[in-house]
């Protein structure tokens, strides 16, 4: 299932946006920055860099990171913005999820009953 388009940042201005006025949660791997959003629904957006590895890696790591987002039961109307550090490269699945969702637990976006 692709992510919908009303769920991606795209605007230069929603993402200085979310890092001038969110808060950071930091793990080894990736920054998780959460803005309250300007609409009913989230929206986010994942920056990786070339530091990371080649486009294979980075798509590799940006599809993680999109489907562990699809599949978590967040609660609505934030806009969240995933920037990836090189250590995440070596992360498998398990781990970066485990680790997501950790910062979405400790962020407080995760509807009742879930978290690491």
């Amino acid at each position: 299932m692709a992510v919908k388009g009303q769920n991606r940042l795209r605007k230069t201005q929603d993402f200085n946006r979310v890092h001038q006025n969110g808060t950071a949660y930091r793990t080894r791997g990736f920054t998780l920055k959460v803005a309250a959003g300007l609409n009913e629904w989230n929206r986010w957006g994942i920056i990786t860099s070339r530091k990371i590895g080649h486009a294979v890696t980075r798509n590799r790591v940006r599809r993680m990171i999109r489907e562990i987002l699809r599949q978590s039961s967040l609660k609505q109307g934030y806009d969240l913005v995933v920037v990836t550090h090189p250590s995440i490269a070596e992360m498998n699945y398990h781990l970066l999820k485990e680790r997501l969702t950790g910062l979405l637990s400790r962020a407080g976006l995760l509807k009742t009953g879930e978290g690491a």
